[in-house]
């Protein structure tokens, strides 16, 4: 007798999977096959895989659900309940509409500015750069600026302070302390205290797992009240098996990072890279490591590339703003950076 063995991932997703498909063996092929579905140990984390068996050198695990495998029997019921559901009309969200004169007498409010040209509330904004241009650098001088009301840059406004959390995934804990000291140079202590007050740094454990930091940030978020969500960076805070260079994945990732926005409420800055091949190009959005799909899906996009001329130097341009009249707006500008200070 043949025998089939599934062995899926270990949630309730897996769960759903297996038993489905074994069904569907059933099914298609002969209900007298030797169908089974693989047992985890109960010790091991939520979502392990074989993946993450070889990932870490644990192939015994495979073994041993394999062999505690239970066999399934045909659910011709389960079958027949699927096909019964194709039948039924899909449920759909309820839209709701109200009158030109209605919408004119509602108290919608439109979001508000944060950093002028960079920033708007209740909404993402990309910050993308070359390597090596200093992208963590940007990031915790956003942090610093959003929290004190500094301006970015010595430029860019920030209309008030607000409560920053900063999700570092490039720098060990070590080097933002060292960072951060050398910043605290440059400032008052009003502007040291109101940081303080305001930013709350993201501690970066060795043994935490690169597959699930949104999910991290998630259950972080539920515990606090921030503003400000920066992210440093998108492509360190995904999972291993995503790939921004595809559309289908990107859309699994703004999907997730659309949920989290709405259900805090958030401002997210999103970190990122460019596309290797383009470093010595014109700053477009086209350089943005994850394309159009996640550009069109930002409020705000402000890009780095080194200056041909001067290693002080960056060439910093705005590349898209919503709601708010920029006159920056696709204009290449420099940016110096203050080695003493460790600021742009």
């Amino acid at each position: 007798m043949s025998r089939y063995v599934i062995i899926y991932d270990k949630d309730d997703t897996g769960d759903k999977g297996s038993k489905k498909f074994a069904n569907n063996i059933h099914m298609q092929l002969d209900p007298k096959f030797d169908v089974r579905i693989a047992q985890w140990d109960k010790s091991l984390p939520d979502k392990w895989d074989i993946a993450e068996a070889i990932k870490q050198n644990k192939e015994h695990t495979i073994y041993e659900a394999i062999d505690n495998a239970i066999t399934v029997q045909p659910n011709y019921a389960l079958d027949h309940a699927e096909h019964e559901s194709k039948s039924i009309k899909k449920e759909v969200e309820e839209l709701e509409h109200m009158s030109f004169g209605q919408l004119l007498q509602s108290d919608f409010k439109a979001p508000e500015i944060i950093i002028h040209e960079i920033l708007q509330e209740k909404s993402v904004s990309l910050i993308g750069g070359c390597s090596g241009i200093g992208k963590s650098w940007i990031g915790l001088n956003l942090a610093i600026c959003i929290a004190s009301g500094r301006p970015l840059f010595n430029h860019f406004e920030v209309l008030e302070p607000r409560r920053v959390l900063l999700a570092q995934f490039e720098l060990d804990n070590g080097q933002v302390l060292e960072r951060c000291r050398l910043l605290t140079k440059n400032m008052s202590d009003a502007e040291i205290n109101k940081t303080s007050e305001n930013f709350d740094y993201i501690i970066l454990k060795d043994n935490q797992s690169f597959t699930d930091r949104w999910d991290a940030i998630d259950n972080k978020l539920s515990q606090g009240n921030w503003d400000v969500l920066i992210v440093d960076n998108l492509y360190t805070s995904i999972s291993t098996d995503l790939d921004l260079t595809n559309n289908n994945d990107i859309a699994k990732v703004l999907k997730i990072i659309d949920a989290i926005q709405k259900e805090y409420n958030l401002t997210i800055i999103l970190i990122t890279h460019h596309l290797k091949h383009r470093a010595e190009l014109i700053i477009t959005k086209d350089d943005i490591l994850g394309g159009a799909s996640l550009t069109r899906y930002a409020s705000n996009v402000f890009q780095m590339k080194k200056s041909t001329l001067s290693n002080e130097y960056k060439i910093g341009k705005i590349t898209k703003v919503r709601d708010e009249e920029c006159n920056l707006e696709e204009i290449p500008f420099k940016i110096k950076w203050d080695n003493d200070n460790a600021i742009f």
